[in-house]
């Protein structure tokens, strides 16, 4: 069962990576190894390598190639990598859903979907304030923008009192749905809008036809997706690729 979990998140990140092929990604998919290279080389740390298992072949691979790249490095296997050029950085869980929801009766939030660039450039400004990188959100609007092309992948903002206060992505693969970027400004935090953001972009979802769903969450948010309903299915060791020469 683990083994099959697993496959259900790796699947996904291949899945919905390999279609933004089409927006300036580049992936490069071995039997071992699957690299994501962000749209734009402004964003070049969230580059990404994802390896199931660890061995000493896959490592060569990534130092080999990669020298260049600034790349973290998702692990599903709990051997540590004890290279040196391989920075241990912490644990993600990865958690699934799969269950249809009904819209909250007594609605403390309203979520709309990103349209146009104008609500590009809103949903940078709240990222960039949430996760702390007010100096990327030119960049991440630059990444952003070419989003709008695919019909799978779906951006949303939270609105309180007509104030925009959260943000979420949903990108549908062939059989689950990626959920990434979920923020609450810090002000409107400890409300239980979050659990209300996810839920009502959540019932947009399940009427799209998307019921399963995944996502990585830190130790801050765990609890919040557990409470929702999410599950633990495994844990996620990430590391850093660096170059100490």
């Amino acid at each position: 069962m683990k083994i099959e979990m697993k496959n259900i998140y790796l699947n996904t990140i291949k899945d919905v990576y390999i279609a933004r092929r089409a927006i300036g990604y580049t992936i490069i998919d071995t039997e071992s190894v699957f690299v994501i290279l962000w749209n734009t080389a402004e964003l070049s740390f969230f580059n990404a390598a994802h390896i199931d298992k660890i061995t000493d072949k896959k490592l060569e691979f990534l130092k080999n190639n990669f020298k260049e790249q600034s790349l973290s490095v998702a692990v599903y296997d709990d051997k540590q990598i004890t290279d040196t050029d391989f920075t241990f950085i912490g644990t993600s869980k990865i958690m699934s859903f799969e269950n249809r929801v009904t819209p909250s009766l007594h609605k403390q939030v309203e979520v709309k979907l990103v349209s146009s660039l104008d609500d590009i450039g809103l949903f940078c400004e709240i990222v960039g304030e949430c996760f702390e990188s007010k100096q990327y959100i030119l960049d991440y609007e630059k990444s952003f923008m070419p989003d709008l092309q695919l019909t799978q992948l779906h951006k949303y903002i939270a609105y309180k009192d007509g104030l925009p206060v959260g943000a979420l992505e949903m990108d549908a693969g062939s059989d689950t749905t990626l959920i990434s970027w979920v923020c609450i400004k810090p002000e409107y935090r400890r409300q239980g809008l979050c659990r209300e953001m996810l839920n009502e972009c959540i019932c947009q979802e399940n009427l799209r036809g998307c019921n399963k769903f995944v996502l990585a969450a830190d130790e801050t948010s765990e609890k919040v997706y557990k409470n929702f309903g999410f599950k633990t299915i495994l844990i996620r060791y990430n590391y850093k690729l660096t170059y100490n020469d």
